[in-house]
């Protein structure tokens, strides 16, 4: 079987012309869909035949169609051509250079995005269009086809059937866990940035309540404690009164520690407070 062609109803009897021509009009649309793709550079033509088959889902095909849209922003080859004054390029799918009187190309990368999404009024990539149609095409027809399984008086049917449902399972259960680990990551990273960037009026209201220092927390702003606290770099201790309710938290140890070895490696001088509660 081609790499383009998925498993389609041939087991349901003719019943009339009419069929008979829905059936050779599908396949038609195939063998063209097949041939557009045969035409495309060879990148995009690799791209498509390896990330293809991945599609099991609808919602697969959102992120297959927003993994290929990105794909090709990233090879899109700039025409120095159409403009000297922004980064602009022809179609790599379609081949347009665009439909505007007054310049040639899509500029990089909003307006080949908008090209090949059709949004915003743009003339959307035809291309683009049926390599979409072709992947949910394909994922309804199998999900027909392992009903048909499913159904079957065959008991093999049925395990197979059985078998593709139990994949899906898993495939989703692995797609949430790579999602939540992406979360996790992105808000650990975020949380590292934040860190990082700290501003040193910031800093200095961390080392005087770790200092307990009633001097020290009188030249630092309650706004400046209240925020650190809404960054969790700071608790308020239960029924405490005034700057003196403030209480560094294990984040907050760390940001201080690495600003320290930051001022270190720079040679700055560091102020290292040591407090008998270790506040």
């Amino acid at each position: 079987m081609n790499w383009t062609q998925y498993p389609v109803d041939d087991e349901r009897p003719m019943t009339s012309d009419h069929d008979h021509k829905i059936n050779t009009l599908e396949r038609n649309l195939e063998s063209a869909r097949e041939t557009i793709i045969e035409l495309l550079p060879k990148k995009f033509h690799d791209w498509i035949k390896r990330s293809y088959f991945n599609c099991q889902t609808i919602e697969d095909c959102s992120k297959w169609r927003s993994d290929l849209t990105q794909f090709v922003l990233d090879n899109a080859e700039i025409d120095p051509n159409f403009s000297y004054r922004e980064q602009r390029a022809a179609c790599p799918l379609c081949g347009s250079a665009g439909h505007s009187p007054y310049v040639e190309g899509y500029q990089v990368p909003d307006g080949l995005q908008m090209h090949l999404l059709g949004e915003m009024s743009a003339r959307e990539c035809q291309v683009m269009l049926h390599m979409q149609r072709m992947v949910i095409d394909s994922v309804h027809a199998n999900q027909k086809m392992y009903e048909r399984m499913a159904a079957s008086p065959s008991k093999a049917d049925r395990e197979t059937a059985q078998a593709f449902a139990l994949k899906q399972l898993e495939d989703q259960r692995k797609k949430r866990e790579e999602q939540r680990q992406a979360k996790a990551a992105e808000a650990a990273a975020k949380r590292e940035r934040q860190i990082v960037n700290l501003e040193p009026h910031q800093i200095l209201g961390l080392r005087a309540v770790i200092a307990g220092s009633d001097d020290m927390l009188a030249n630092i702003n309650t706004f400046t404690l209240d925020v650190l606290c809404r960054m969790e770099l700071l608790k308020r201790i239960k029924g405490g009164r005034g700057k003196q309710a403030f209480q560094i938290t294990n984040d907050g140890k760390r940001a201080l520690a690495m600003r320290d070895e930051a001022d270190t490696r720079l040679g700055k001088p560091t102020l290292v407070v040591d407090h008998p509660s270790d506040r």
